[in-house]
């Protein structure tokens, strides 16, 4: 991790690992993976729509477990940073 990222990252950490998880997990993440599920579904025949909104459960908890998969090594590294550096970035 460069010093860049550390700063980044530290803005980040300051907000929390729920915020992070919340933010990029399951609105980025998250709303990816349904735009994934629901785009050809939309397209074929809309009606289909309604019967398959159990994705969306899968959306939330896909987007939060990716959250949480990389809130983890980013720590990690900043940690490392840290450790390497003797001093939080600027």
């Amino acid at each position: 991790m460069n010093e860049k990222n550390a700063i980044w990252w530290r803005k980040n950490r300051e907000a929390g690992s729920t915020a992070w998880i919340i933010r990029k997990g399951v609105v980025q993440f998250g709303t990816a993976l349904c735009m994934m599920f629901f785009l050809p579904i939309l397209m074929n025949d809309a009606r289909q729509l309604m019967q398959n909104v159990v994705y969306l459960p899968v959306c939330i908890l896909g987007g939060a477990l990716f959250g949480l998969l990389t809130w983890y090594p980013m720590e990690w590294q900043y940690r490392r940073y840290l450790s390497k550096h003797r001093q939080p970035p600027l």
